[in-house]
């Protein structure tokens, strides 16, 4: 390794090299960053398991625990060293005392204990055990704003009225909120009767949770619980088995901005050979002249094996450092969804696979350049034409190795061999197809005269020798279709979900109606309404024969999104009654609805997705569990059901006849439409007749959905514009590897008479024609890929956004142009004579 050779080479390029090594450090700084993120966010929930968890043991159920259950739990908790606490979590209205505004909350009522481990921190700074007293309450500081309220105010929940003791700043079991349907009220158990809020059919999610002495086994403890609880309806965890929605958030989140980060690596990777081999082309002469004196191929190979590292370690460096300043910022990037008890910790781990992904990118990505070097002859100092070159056996082993890299490192953050091939195979089906499609146009368009000097003198300048035109089209527009693509679906998700709900259609949903309600919520709406009765129920036995067990612990309210999906005949179902059929549905090879029953058995029509899941037929009979009590009912039809996108009629997998769920514990919902002004009213004088009922605003839901996914989207196009940079990298390198070209022509244009407007005009349309061609091949690709998601994934209409399109689309451009000018300014500023000048001399 002679050192010297290596430091004049690295030194006597400054610009390229610098190119080189900021690919490098892009290359690692998504993936370095996000894993030392991770592990921030692992070692701080890990550390507060208990605290997320509130205590050792969770029992938690969508319904009332049944009689073994409870015996259990009093039985076991009776031992000594072992403590209860119940805790129950439901929405509804609260209104002042002293007012007419009313607000929709999410209620938590909790027995005295509550929290076991970590604590309820409160404005005030008093301990939470002494501020919630009978007949206090604990709100969030948002409630107080939006109803004008203050610490000692009355508060109307359900039919009592409350004093706001204080304001909760914090939960330790509830670290941070996704989505909110209203701010937090914590009351103490012993008022729940008096708000009269829960009754039988109320949507609650009962939880039991208990402390275990050290002395005793956890895992022991839980099992015994676990052996009474019907698995079907009640989860038993530990707080080491239990995973909350926040780990798996970040889980699945981390996931896949590391898959971006895999994809930034790459094209950072085809920034590095890219620039590795304008580097060298600059040294052709300097290399022939080496092999003229007798140097090896192998020598040359080693010393700029030496150069290409010495730089890989720079850029790694640097990489690190960027990625701990970035790391320092994931606080506010990640803000709506950062729990307060993750703290920054320097990582190691993540530290030396950095270094460790740094050299292997550098080797794997420079292997073809380097070894390229051999074929460079003495005699090329005679010739004009390069004579660097490789066998195709080398180039297909160089690629193979740079798949087989990024497969490895894919594998590494999946643990999943068959997503690891399909990102695998995407990832490399994009970046051929649009290589493909990049050499396609540029041979079109390398003999085509256009009129205007400039613009063909310009791209003429797309095929000098040693531009890297075609690597500049391939990163650019892969990375640019991820972003296009986020974009398209962003706003496709948008139109579907918010700006296409029909102004005709009910924004105000009225929930937990009890029967001996209906009559007086249909008098105060005024206007005919449907009013859906909903019985909770889960099926036991098909045909005699019982169903296995499921982990799912809900099926939707009722397979409202996608009627065709097959549905989890082990999860809960949201049974109905009605005796006639909907707009959007038609029955299957049936006349009615109801008919040739068995005589005494309830009867019962299913939807046709069913049939995806088990073979139901006309005839058939199912055993339903409703809150533990059978029924028998008998298939008497098949419903299909044909939905409109602005269909918002709920989907029911089981209707049954009105006399045979009419004594089951059910609740009513209904939907109207209010003008929006009159929202607060309608709301205010509804909760003052019927305290339990809520009432959800679908306008302001959908709000609020729209704001969380545009915070997610923020976030992936955050780090998805770190593959972007890696095209402009190129563009710059690409521009200093012609450097000697484009003098060149600027001089021989400037001895011709042409202004320097001229040559500016000629090197600003190259860029143009260079960002023009990644941007329409982008945008193509993008439009292909959303129109895929939104019709085959979501199944919703597909929508072109041309004026946007078209709007990206002059901004990349323009992004482009700015990028390749800047590079060129040195260039520009050359003058003739000094340029022949220096060529005299040489």
């Amino acid at each position: 390794m002679h050192f010297r050779f290596i430091f004049r080479q690295i030194t006597t390029s400054l610009k390229q090299t610098s190119v080189f090594v900021s690919c490098v450090a892009l290359s690692i700084v998504t993936l370095v960053s996000i894993g030392g993120f991770g592990e921030s966010v692992h070692t701080a929930l890990l550390r507060d398991a208990r605290k997320l968890l509130a205590g050792d043991i969770i029992v938690e159920s969508r319904f009332p625990f049944d009689p073994p259950l409870e015996a259990r739990l009093l039985e076991v908790t009776g031992i000594d060293g072992l403590d209860l606490a119940r805790t129950f979590e439901f929405i509804t209205i609260v209104r002042p005392a002293a007012g007419d505004d009313t607000l929709l909350v999410e209620l938590k009522v909790v027995d005295p204990g509550y929290p076991f481990y970590g604590e309820v921190l409160l404005q005030s700074g008093q301990r939470f055990s002494d501020v919630l007293q009978a007949g206090q309450a604990v709100v969030g500081q948002n409630l107080l704003d939006r109803l004008n309220l203050v610490v000692g105010d009355q508060l109307r929940i359900g039919q009592a009225a409350f004093t706001i003791a204080d304001v909760v700043i914090g939960e330790p079991d509830q670290p941070v909120d996704f989505f909110s349907l209203g701010p937090r009220i914590l009351l103490s158990s012993a008022d729940l009767a008096s708000t009269g809020l829960v009754r039988e059919g109320s949507r609650v999610f009962y939880k039991a949770l208990i402390r275990v002495g050290d002395a005793l086994d956890v895992d022991a403890v839980a099992s015994e619980i676990g052996s009474a609880a019907d698995p079907r309806r009640v989860d038993v965890e530990t707080f080491l088995t239990h995973q909350s929605t926040l780990q798996r958030f970040y889980e699945d989140f981390l996931t896949f901005l590391s898959l971006i980060g895999i994809f930034t690596l790459m094209l950072a990777g085809l920034g590095i050979q890219s620039s590795l081999m304008a580097f060298i082309r600059e040294r052709e002469e300097t290399i022939a002249v080496l092999r003229t004196f007798g140097a090896t191929g192998r020598f040359i190979m080693l010393q700029f094996f030496g150069v290409a590292h010495s730089l890989g370690v720079i850029g790694t460096l640097i990489g690190l450092f960027l990625s701990l300043v970035l790391q320092l910022a994931f606080p506010y990037l990640f803000g709506p969804f950062l729990p307060p008890q993750v703290e920054f910790i320097f990582s190691f781990r993540a530290m030396i696979e950095g270094i460790l992904l740094g050299l292997m990118v550098v080797t794997v990505f420079t292997f073809l350049p380097i070894y390229r070097l051999q074929g460079l002859k003495p005699r090329f100092i005679f010739r004009k034409e390069s004579g660097i070159s490789a066998s195709p056996r080398v180039e297909g082993f160089a690629q193979g190795l740079i798949l087989i890299f990024l497969t490895a490192m894919t594998y590494r953050y999946l643990q999943n061999p068959v997503r690891t091939a399909y990102f695998a195979v995407g990832i490399v089906t994009l970046v051929l197809i649009v290589a493909v499609l990049g050499r396609g146009l540029l041979k079109s368009l390398q003999n085509r005269t256009l009129r205007l000097l400039d613009a063909r003198q310009a791209l003429r300048g797309l095929f000098r020798p040693r531009n890297a035109t075609l690597a500049i089209i391939v990163t650019l527009s892969t990375s640019l279709a991820v972003l296009f693509t986020i974009y398209l679906v962003e706003r496709n998700l948008d139109a579907s979900f918010v700006e296409a709900y029909p102004e005709d259609a009910p924004n105000l949903f009225l929930l937990d109606i009890q029967p001996d309600q209906r009559d007086g919520v249909e008098a105060f709406v005024g206007v005919e309404t449907a009013f859906i009765p909903l019985v909770s129920a889960r099926i036991r036995a098909i045909n005699g024969e019982a169903l296995p067990e499921s982990g799912v612990e809900e099926s939707s309210f009722d397979r409202g999104r996608d009627p065709d999906a097959p549905p989890d005949l082990g999860g809960n179902f949201s049974l109905t009654y009605r005796e006639y059929l909907e707009e959007n549905e038609r029955l299957v090879g049936s006349q009615n609805l109801f008919e040739n029953a068995e005589p005494g058995m309830a009867q019962v029509s299913i939807l046709e997705s069913l049939l995806q899941a088990y073979p139901f037929k006309v005839g058939d009979q199912i055993t339903f569990d409703i809150q533990g009590v059978p029924l028998e009912a008998q298939v008497t039809s098949i419903r299909r059901v044909q939905r409109a996108e602005d269909d918002f009629t709920p989907l029911f997998s089981f209707v049954f006849r009105e006399q045979d769920l009419l004594l089951a514990p059910q609740t009513i919902v209904t939907a109207v439409l209010v003008a929006r002004e009159m929202v607060p009213h309608f709301q205010n004088q509804l909760i003052k007749m019927f305290p339990n009922i809520t009432v959800i605003d679908i306008s302001a839901t959908i709000d609020s959905l729209a704001s969380l996914v545009g915070d997610i989207t923020s976030i992936i196009r955050f780090f998805t514009s770190f593959s972007l940079i890696a095209g402009l990298l190129i563009i710059i390198s690409s521009v200093l590897a012609t450097r000697f070209a484009r003098i060149q022509e600027s001089v021989y244009f400037k001895v011709l008479g042409a202004r320097r407007v001229f040559i500016l005009r000629v090197f600003a349309l190259e860029n143009v024609f260079l960002g023009l061609l990644s941007a329409v091949l982008a945008l193509a690709l993008s439009h292909i890929a959303a129109w895929l998601l939104m019709t085959q994934v979501f199944e919703m209409e597909y929508r072109l956004f041309l004026g946007s399109s078209i709007l990206v689309m002059l901004g990349t451009v323009i992004l482009v142009t700015i990028v390749g000018l800047l590079a060129s300014v040195s260039i520009l500023q050359k003058k003739p004579v000094t340029f022949m000048r220096e060529q005299t001399v040489e």
